[in-house]
């Protein structure tokens, strides 16, 4: 008999449950993207895994930081592409 995995994961980020094929696993996150996860959640690792959701925002955030520090302040059209990446 063999054992069936789980349907639903909760992700480990927002706690939110997930099918099994939406998460991403973390070995596949960008080193810069896993870095900004980990500021606001020490415990993830890349043998974790993440939703799309948390994903996109941790990447945005990670876009924004580097045009502020480059940049300084940003412009409205810069904050609406990061925004656009957060909800997409």
């Amino acid at each position: 008999m063999t054992r069936r995995r789980s349907a639903t994961v909760t992700c480990p980020v927002c706690g939110q449950p997930r099918r099994r094929a939406e998460v991403v696993s973390g070995e596949f996150v960008r080193d810069q993207v896993a870095a900004e996860i980990r500021r606001e959640h020490p415990d993830w690792s890349t043998d974790s895994f993440v939703c799309p959701t948390c994903l996109n925002k941790y990447r945005a955030d990670y876009l924004r930081r580097i045009l502020q520090e480059e940049k300084g302040e940003l412009t409205a059209l810069e904050n609406e592409v990061i925004e656009s990446l957060r909800e997409q």
